[in-house]
């Protein structure tokens, strides 16, 4: 399978409909080249979410790009650091309307 002539977008969307269509190897296909641009797609009962990784996650350990739970740990720390940010935001907002 080629995929390099593709958007990323466009790719993002076959496999949405790959899976629609249960072609679990062109799904899987996609994935794993999106994969190795850095673009992880995961399966939730949502529907697909996508994440762009920089390659600053992957400095120290270049293999990890091929590691999906490398990948999941990554964005797991990113979005509760998010999180405890949004949170801290939302109190010094609201702290600062009191006084």
């Amino acid at each position: 399978m080629n995929f390099e002539n593709k958007y990323i977008d466009e790719l993002i969307d076959d496999r949405k409909y790959a899976r629609l269509n249960k072609d679990w190897k062109l799904s899987d296909g996609i994935r794993n080249y999106l994969d190795s641009k850095r673009v992880f797609i995961f399966d939730t009962p949502h529907g697909q979410e996508v994440y762009y990784m920089p390659e600053k996650y992957f400095k120290n350990k270049p293999d990890s790009v091929n590691n999906r739970e490398f990948v999941k740990q990554k964005i797991q720390t990113d979005i509760r650091s998010n999180a405890v940010f949004d949170a801290w935001l939302f109190s010094i907002n609201s702290s600062s309307k009191i006084a």
